[in-house]
């Protein structure tokens, strides 16, 4: 007979074997056709993660990619940067992808370059700004190159406060400027960003601690 006692231990013993799975990082093999060139392809895709916490740059820790795998075509180095890409955008892109200019970026992160597809395709610096930041999370053993990164996000965020007219998200990005200054080394400059912020903005993003 199956009391509560035992009821219970199953329970505990089911979680037990079940939370190394629900705790993994898992990433699979998806197959891809390129809507720039047709190119098919397979790409490593990351399907579920678990975070405990982020860095003060948004970057999730623990078992999770970070960040995720974007698909790659390896014949013209296209970025799948979402899943459904509308066709008056890949249009307008695929000259521009098959162009010496973009051609250039081909041993770029992944991330730069879908930052460099939502610069021609004129996309918010917002967006622009948060590719760039992810971009450097994918070299971080490259001193150089992340700090190319780095400064390409730090410049479109600057960009993006003159944009942004919703009051948090406007505190978000003069916080990012401050978190992206002091990674770069620029400290005189995060703390003129310091100066910059309202009093009351450790309530307004409290969510963020």
């Amino acid at each position: 007979m199956l009391t509560c006692r035992n009821f219970g231990l199953v329970c505990i013993c089911l979680v037990g074997l079940m939370s190394p799975v629900l705790l993994a990082h898992t990433r699979g093999i998806v197959q891809f056709t390129c809507p720039i060139d047709n190119h098919e392809f397979s790409a490593h895709q990351d399907f579920s993660g678990t975070s405990f916490g982020a860095r003060l740059d948004f970057k999730r820790l623990g078992p999770i990619a970070q960040p995720q795998a974007l698909a790659d075509c390896p014949n013209c180095h296209f970025v799948i940067y979402e899943d459904h890409i509308a066709e008056d955008v890949i249009e307008k892109l695929k000259p521009y992808v098959l162009s010496e200019e973009y051609q250039k970026y081909a041993e770029m992160p992944s991330y730069y370059r879908a930052a460099k597809l939502f610069e021609f395709n004129k996309e918010c610096y917002s967006s622009i700004g948060w590719f760039y930041l992810q971009a450097s999370w994918q070299c971080e053993e490259e001193t150089e190159l992340n700090r190319k990164c780095l400064s390409a996000s730090l410049e479109a965020y600057k960009k993006a406060l003159a944009e942004l007219k919703d009051e948090e998200d406007q505190l978000i990005t003069k916080y990012l400027l401050i978190e992206i200054c002091r990674r770069l080394g620029e400290f005189d400059q995060a703390m003129e960003n310091v100066a910059k912020m309202p009093d009351e903005y450790p309530t307004k993003l409290a969510w963020m601690y």
